[in-house]
């Protein structure tokens, strides 16, 4: 069973990367600026394990296998995904482009299949970058994928972009003897304040003899560190499709453009394994060919957890995650159809480790670019 649930919070959500907490005197709590996929995986998961009767330790293994894929912000029934990091925007509200090229009279010897560095072409000039905000409609964003050049851009990234804000609350510690407060246990908490309209949608995949506890789902159940309640209901519309627009720009041209939706992880770190075979695993029946070109990411980000199972329990070790938005370039051989490939591929898992493709980590877009000089 595919569907896709919507998350509608409606209190601020705590979204942590699992590591251990401790209330002290002073000290604070902050949230991420968008939850990592792990955390919405596990609240969908255990929502599932209850309506399965709740044996976790039974079920724990059924349950790891259910694919959840988000969370991305939905606002007025329109999709929103992270900006991409190959947008740069200047100070006149001009947004540019970075495209892997080497400015006039430079180069290299290395192998022509060796990664070049990403530029901003020429016209754009030295200036500081404005901030954008952190997410684009998916209407905006397919215009910017099926953009092949660095510049030319018609039209204007402020009219389609999400801003979810943090709210901070002051807390303190409560003598469970007492009822009352414990003296300098005080501390902050940083919360996901979402507006009205804005939710979160993920993408479930479940076809091992718990699908039928998706049915009708309508659940009021705990989201994210501090154990806030959001509302849990199946969606009608399917907003992961692949847009036709995308499809057909793909098949124009060989150079094919990934941006991550949701940080990733990767056997090489920023770099995929499964370059080596030229395509994810779920893709090479196609027979497309992958080979990288170009990289824009930005550093990368920590994740950790708490492991529930008998047979692991306890802290997770820390994984290192290139952050939502990085872009990767590549260049297509074999002789697949590069928009079969691209509708397939959309908003898919790119990771190495399969767990955490099932987690939601690494689902990326697709689109095309241009060689620059």
């Amino acid at each position: 069973m595919n569907c896709c649930l919507n998350i509608d919070a409606h209190q601020p959500i705590v979204a942590r990367d699992g590591r251990p907490f401790g209330i002290g005197q002073g000290l604070r709590m902050k949230s991420l600026d968008w939850p990592y996929p792990s955390t919405t995986a596990g609240a969908v998961r255990t929502v599932i394990g209850k309506r399965a009767g709740g044996d976790f330790d039974k079920l724990t293994a059924q349950l790891t296998g259910i694919a959840v894929h988000g969370p991305l912000p939905v606002c007025d029934g329109e999709l929103y995904v992270p900006i991409p990091r190959d947008a740069v925007q200047r100070p006149d509200g001009c947004v540019f482009a970075g495209r892997p090229s080497f400015r006039p009279d430079e180069g290299w010897d290395l192998a022509d299949d060796a990664v070049r560095p990403v530029l901003l072409p020429d016209e754009a000039g030295d200036f500081k970058p404005t901030r954008i905000d952190p997410f684009w409609s998916l209407s905006l964003t397919e215009k910017w994928l099926c953009h092949a050049g660095a510049s030319g851009f018609g039209f204007d990234p402020h009219q389609a972009i999400l801003a979810v804000h943090k709210e901070e609350r002051s807390h303190v510690a409560i003598d469970p003897s007492s009822g009352a407060n414990r003296e300098g246990m005080l501390y902050t908490t940083s919360a996901l304040a979402f507006e009205e309209g804005v939710s979160m949608v993920v993408r479930v995949s479940c076809d091992n003899g718990l699908s039928g506890c998706l049915t009708d789902l309508d659940v009021l159940h705990p989201v994210g560190g501090e154990r806030r309640l959001a509302h849990l209901t199946l969606r009608e519309d399917d907003v992961f499709r692949c847009p036709e627009s995308v499809r057909k720009a793909a098949g124009a041209t060989p150079l094919l453009r990934m941006q991550l939706a949701t940080p990733a992880v990767f056997a090489g770190g920023w770099l995929p394994g499964w370059l080596a075979d030229g395509a994810p695993p779920f893709a090479r029946d196609l027979g497309v060919k992958l080979t990288l070109r170009g990289v824009c990411i930005d550093r990368w980000r920590a994740v950790s957890g708490w492991s529930l199972e008998i047979s692991s329990r306890g802290a997770k070790a820390i994984r290192r995650l290139v952050p939502a938005g990085g872009v990767y370039f590549f260049e297509a051989g074999g002789d697949g159809n590069h928009a079969d490939f691209v509708e397939k591929a959309w908003l898919q898992p790119v990771c190495d480790d399969q767990q955490a493709c099932r987690d939601g980590f690494g689902l990326a877009l697709w689109g095309v670019w241009e060689q620059g000089e």
